[in-house]
């Protein structure tokens, strides 16, 4: 099949990119990357009155590290940030994630951006977003605005971006101390929707989180500058046992897409894929946990220890 008739925009500017959402609203769509818009067009599952290409908008290709942060446009290529020594440095879990997102034709041509403004329960990188405590940064008719990627995705392929907003770049926390990383993704071939999915809770936010659009594929984040923090979660000596939990690590039983992997199958596969990751991102600390069930008590412990040798 063929995309429906559609008026093709091309601008050259943000300001201008804007004005057009802001003209066309709802009846107008961004091509950045065109990895999910085009086939979705081309099947006719997505029908657009007006196509904004702003692929010609100048400054949203940038990567650059600032004040702590990792800021990377919109337009970067998925490609050209997997080898991008920057992103490497600043954020490995980025750089660790990239490789998983379908196969390299796609990462050619998809972006960061893109990837995450259509905000795809299976995507790598929005899980990768709320896992680092990515923002989000947005131009729109009123100005520039910046949301967290906690507030940031809101429902399955739902987002807090406005029809008249163009999400412009992700700027990522850049951490430093004694820092581990790790991604795992059970799937049936490399490049298929994943099988298996893991994720942290975290207090209050975990309701929230069952409820939001990104379940991270087994993602773990660990840094330890003082020895006592774990996952992200600053734990001060005596005050008790770190948030860490594996709560969920279960699949949708149906998928409104229709996507290979939910169901049963990626329930038996996501507590090795949570496992897997929290040994991957603790090995550089000289800490490996054999014995199930995994316990905030017994990873602080083997942490500490493996510090004191």
């Amino acid at each position: 099949m063929k995309p429906s008739k559609f008026s093709y925009h091309a601008p050259e500017r943000v300001e201008e990119a804007v004005g057009l959402l802001a003209e066309h609203g709802g009846d107008a769509k961004v091509l950045a990357g065109g990895q999910s818009l085009v086939p979705m067009m081309s099947f006719r599952l997505a029908t657009v009155e007006h196509l904004i290409d702003i692929n010609t908008v100048a400054g949203l290709d940038t990567i650059e590290r600032l004040n702590g942060l990792l800021r990377i446009g919109a337009l970067v290529r998925q490609a050209v940030a997997e080898h991008d020594t920057t992103v490497a440095g600043s954020a490995p879990l980025v750089a660790r994630a990239l490789p998983h997102i379908g196969h390299f034709q796609i990462r050619n041509r998809g972006t960061i951006g893109g990837s995450i403004a259509h905000a795809d329960p299976a995507s790598e990188l929005p899980a990768v977003a709320l896992a680092l405590d990515a923002t989000m940064e947005i131009d729109g008719p009123g100005g520039h605005r910046e949301v967290a990627a906690s507030d940031f995705f809101e429902s399955t392929w739902t987002t807090a971006l406005g029809d008249d907003e163009l999400l412009t770049a992700i700027r990522f926390p850049v951490w430093s101390g004694r820092v581990g990383f790790a991604v795992e993704e059970i799937a049936r071939r490399h490049g298929d929707q994943p099988d298996g999915r893991g994720w942290p809770d975290r207090g209050g936010r975990r309701a929230r989180h069952r409820q939001r659009v990104v379940r991270t594929h087994g993602v773990r984040r660990c840094r330890q500058p003082a020895r006592h923090v774990i996952h992200g979660l600053s734990t001060a000596v005596g005050a008790g046992d770190p948030d860490f939990e594996f709560g969920h690590i279960e699949t949708l039983s149906a998928s409104l897409g229709g996507y290979k992997g939910m169901g049963e199958g990626g329930a038996i596969g996501a507590p090795p894929a949570v496992a897997n990751a929290v040994n991957d991102a603790l090995a550089h600390l000289g800490v490996e946990l054999t014995e199930f069930p995994f316990s905030p008590n017994r990873v602080l412990e083997a942490i500490i220890n493996a510090g004191d040798r």
